[in-house]
């Protein structure tokens, strides 16, 4: 999970807010609606914050915080640092991901466009960051699949037409 700090984050939580002060949605783990909690059940049962869990931020400090990772890594990572995090791992077979990152693969929650350089992270609430460095393109998707409950995938059909959406717009007009 990255939660900004310094100059990298102005919104951004070390932890998701209070109770009350978000969304809410009903969890099937904890028999309770739930709010301004964790919603991924592995990092909750887990006390709240763990490294797979994703982001909890907003847009803004998702595209600084992108913006970053488009530029190399600095000054929070070395090149080195950020090329070792987004290459692909060559085992298990077939694997997509990366050291915290996952990869494009065929179909891909990045959708068709992004190059084999992209890298991304995927939350368990839907949402979405996907950076590729050969277009210069970072695309952050902030939504919430888990309301009313944690059965709703229809998310696995959305993120990829979102991506592939926001390039060919962006392609549309350049």
């Amino acid at each position: 999970m990255w939660c900004g700090t310094g100059a990298f984050a102005r919104e951004t939580p070390k932890s998701p807010e209070p109770p009350g002060a978000s969304q809410s949605a009903a969890s099937t783990f904890r028999n309770r609606i739930i709010q301004g909690e964790i919603q991924d059940e592995n990092a909750s049962a887990l006390g709240g914050v763990a490294g797979h869990a994703g982001v909890f931020s907003n847009a803004e400090d998702m595209a600084i915080f992108a913006q970053v990772m488009l530029n190399g890594g600095a000054p929070i990572l070395r090149p080195e640092t950020l090329a070792l995090f987004t290459r692909r791992e060559d085992s298990p077979a077939g694997t997509s991901r990366a050291l915290g990152w996952d990869t494009p693969s065929s179909p891909s929650q990045s959708g068709k466009y992004f190059s084999s350089r992209s890298f991304g992270h995927l939350g368990y609430t839907g949402t979405s960051l996907w950076i590729d460095p050969e277009r210069q393109l970072s695309v952050a998707l902030l939504t919430n699949r888990t309301w009313p409950d944690c059965k709703n995938q229809a998310i696995k059909e959305v993120r990829p037409r979102f991506h592939d959406a926001v390039v060919e717009a962006l392609e549309k007009n350049s």
